[in-house]
């Protein structure tokens, strides 16, 4: 069985044909999308998943929550699907020397943030220095290049 509860970052160029203002598209293709994974992978899940969607300029954020699996059996699924078009990502890491380069760095006690729609070429590069967050911290201070 599935965990109840996973995050999955897609490259845009797996996505990039969603109309993202068009309610119906990105309900189709998301749908799609998740069934050819779980036909590839053939993955046992089933049940009614909430997929809240949370576009960028690098991909496509995909928090997956299992809501109920008790009334569903033979694998079925059924998703709630919806996509958060104004919501702040970030990129959270440690690890100072992996956003030095970008011109507007954010922080905390003990992180560092960078908007994910700032980063140019393969945020896959990046992925493995830290954490993609949502709308982590109002409180976010800006860091001071010289």
């Amino acid at each position: 069985m599935f965990e109840d509860a996973y995050r999955i970052f897609v490259n845009l160029e797996l996505l990039n044909d969603i109309d993202w203002e068009d309610k119906t598209d990105v309900i189709e293709k998301i749908t799609l999308f998740f069934k050819k994974i779980i036909n590839y992978y053939n993955l046992d899940m089933e049940g009614f998943y909430k997929i809240s969607v949370y576009p960028s300029s690098v991909g496509v954020i995909m928090d997956v929550d299992l809501i109920d699996d008790y009334s569903y059996n033979d694998n079925n699924l059924d998703f709630r699907i919806v996509v958060y078009l104004n919501k702040k990502i970030y990129f959270k890491t440690a690890c100072f020397d992996a956003v030095s380069k970008f011109s507007e760095i954010f922080y905390d006690d003990e992180f560092f943030y960078v908007d994910l729609d700032k980063f140019s070429g393969k945020f896959i590069n990046y992925c493995e220095f830290g954490d993609i967050v949502i709308n982590s911290n109002p409180n976010l201070r800006t860091l001071k290049k010289d």
